[in-house]
């Protein structure tokens, strides 16, 4: 593991990848501090709350949506029934 001293400065390479450059620094050894728990998984960054009201959202316009695709198809079966 290794510290930047402007991490910020990374230039990224792909999605995982990154490379030191004048603005980062040169790589340095992480500090006699910093460990690897194995097993272990980050947190996400993602409130639970926002994921649930924008859930509610999307199904909410989805049901919405369906409702206008079945009223329409319900009114252009009744035009064709009343030209028959």
């Amino acid at each position: 593991m290794f510290d930047f001293a402007n991490p910020e400065a990374l230039l990224p390479l792909s999605s995982n990848l990154y490379a030191a450059n004048a603005q980062s620094g040169q790589a340095a050894p992480a500090g006699a501090d910093t460990q690897i728990i194995s097993g272990y998984l980050e947190q996400s960054g993602a409130q639970m709350v926002d994921g649930m009201v924008d859930l509610i959202t999307a199904q909410r316009a989805y049901q919405l949506s369906a409702k206008v695709v079945q009223t329409a198809d319900e009114d252009e079966q009744t035009v064709n029934n009343l030209r028959t």
